[in-house]
């Protein structure tokens, strides 16, 4: 097994305090754009805003760009399925543990549409906190609050801190 694995699970005290400590860092940009937040550099470009953010579960608001449009002028399904995978991998974020989880597989269901001059509101949540493995699954809906597309995924638990966390914390 490669040494950035999660070998052993923190405490549960351990957890707890860190995940306090990383929602806290995230709830202090709630309503402010991404772009100015300690988060992913593809976070910052896809520049949502956070509405909420517990523990296990965030929910984020889009306003869709022209760059994100597939041919035909509607979100690309390939962004559709990077926003999910983003907002599972910051619900990750605030479960504690010390290092990164990387995305092991992820499914997508299209399921509708929408025009990338209008805003998109996504939800994320925790399905099942594994030792070694996470389950996840997110949805992103419309302006009229129809689903757009849903996913599940699982990620495997690493030990691999994360450079824009160091960085926030540096600061």
């Amino acid at each position: 097994m490669p040494k950035e694995i999660c070998q052993d699970r923190p405490t549960e005290e351990e957890l707890e305090n860190l995940s306090k400590k990383n929602i806290a860092m995230l709830k202090t940009g709630l309503g402010m754009p991404m772009a100015n937040l300690p988060v992913a550099p593809f976070s910052q470009w896809l520049n949502g805003k956070l509405l909420s953010v517990d523990r296990g579960e965030v929910s984020a608001r889009y306003q869709l760009r022209p760059e994100m449009a597939n041919p035909t002028g509607i979100l690309h399904g390939g962004l559709q399925c990077a926003l999910i995978d983003e907002l599972i991998g910051i619900a990750c974020f605030t479960l504690g543990f010390p290092g990164f989880h990387l995305s092991i597989d992820i499914t997508v269901n299209y399921l509708g549409r929408v025009k990338v001059d209008k805003e998109i509101t996504c939800y994320s949540k925790i399905i099942r906190e594994g030792n070694k493995i996470v389950n996840a699954q997110a949805e992103i809906r419309g302006p009229d609050n129809r689903v757009i597309a849903s996913g599940h995924s699982n990620l495997l638990v690493t030990t691999k801190e994360v450079d824009f966390v160091k960085n926030f914390e540096q600061n």
